[in-house]
């Protein structure tokens, strides 16, 4: 028994009336009212503090799970695979964003714009290269060529064979010196060998991981001479262009997960 209802007791020990009895039943009733009420807001606020303890605890697990899946969504779903379909049939590049992000994004922008569909094989050296990406004038942007160029990348990628390269344009300083001004913006090649000796020269940003027969296949067709020196920067006489464009072409290139 609590102090007050000592005190009720006490005073109903004195009572002399009957209305002196009812009045202390009433006080009785009403302190039995007011702990109820105390008890169940008590209640409702632990109550509450649980309901937002819990819903902490989920909102972290989400937070954590998100964190240990791969990063965040946008992470998750950057394209990172290029699909080459060509008359041969298809081959896939693996492309290295961390080593090479700028040549990456520009080869992506490059095929989501269609700018390779319907474009070939233009050099074909065995057992070294095959080169293409260079749209034929009609389906070529302005502003995009040959010989225009973006910024040199330098990373520590070696030119293994299989590897996606995007050559350097040489250009001659005023002493006539060869110089690399930089990458081509739309050329590029897979290597059919070794090729170390082009480390630190021209720049890899990928590799071939699916189809590399593909790539052999376009290797073996016949050749003839360039005969157009300024169109690929290529020495004219050198056995490297297709004897047939048809079969070296590239259907299309299509960017993906």
């Amino acid at each position: 028994m609590d102090k007050k209802s000592r005190e009720i007791l006490e005073k109903s020990k004195k009572i002399k009336s009957k209305a002196e009895l009812e009045k202390v039943v009433k006080q009785e009733k009403q302190l039995k009212v007011q702990k109820n009420k105390l008890l169940r807001k008590k209640i409702l606020t632990i109550g509450g503090i649980s309901l937002a303890a819990v819903t902490v605890i989920v909102l972290v697990g989400i937070l954590i799970s998100s964190c240990s899946s791969g990063g965040t969504p946008k992470e998750e779903e950057k394209k990172t695979k290029a699909v080459v379909e060509t008359t041969k049939g298809s081959f896939t590049i693996q492309l290295d964003y961390e080593k090479a992000l700028s040549v990456v994004n520009n080869f992506i922008r490059n095929a989501e714009a269609g700018l390779y569909d319907g474009s070939y094989f233009h050099e074909i050296l065995p057992g070294m290269k095959i080169q293409g990406g260079y749209p034929e004038t009609d389906k070529r942007p302005q502003g995009v060529g040959a010989y225009d160029i973006i910024e040199f990348v330098s990373n520590d990628l070696t030119h293994a064979k299989y590897s996606v390269c995007a050559p350097a344009m040489d250009e001659k300083d005023s002493k006539g010196n060869i110089t690399r001004s930089g990458l081509s913006k739309t050329q590029f090649y897979v290597l059919l060998s070794d090729q170390i000796a082009l480390d630190g020269k021209d720049t890899v940003f990928g590799k071939i991981i699916d189809g590399a027969n593909v790539v052999d296949e376009l290797a073996k067709l016949d050749t003839v001479e360039q005969g157009e020196k300024n169109k690929y920067n290529i020495d004219q006489t050198e056995k490297s262009r297709p004897k047939n464009p048809e079969q070296a072409k590239i259907i299309k290139v299509k960017i993906t997960q």
